[in-house]
């Protein structure tokens, strides 16, 4: 990941599926106190696959254009994680 001044980042990767991921929170935890398993959903994922550059806009926290990402979301429940949008898969 190189980050420049300008608010853009750009992906360096030794292979094509090498990956860099963004995460947003987009609503609070539901459940978020010491000793107990986390509980969150709405998390989203941007996954920037490859060699990009200006792939992504911090500013904006979304990708400068769609070749290489892939956006989905997560979601903790009682300690498990689980993904839509990506064939259940968390990465």
């Amino acid at each position: 990941m190189l980050l420049y001044p300008n608010g853009t980042a750009s992906t360096i990767a030794w292979t094509a599926n090498d990956a860099c991921y963004f995460l947003e929170l987009t609503q609070p935890p539901t459940e978020c106190q010491p000793g107990a398993s986390l509980s969150i959903s709405g998390v989203k994922v941007v996954r920037l696959r490859g060699n990009l550059t200006n792939a992504f806009d911090l500013a904006a926290w979304q990708p400068s254009n769609g070749a290489g990402t892939f956006t989905y979301s997560l979601a903790a429940s009682h300690g498990r994680l689980s993904s839509s949008g990506n064939n259940g898969k968390i990465y």
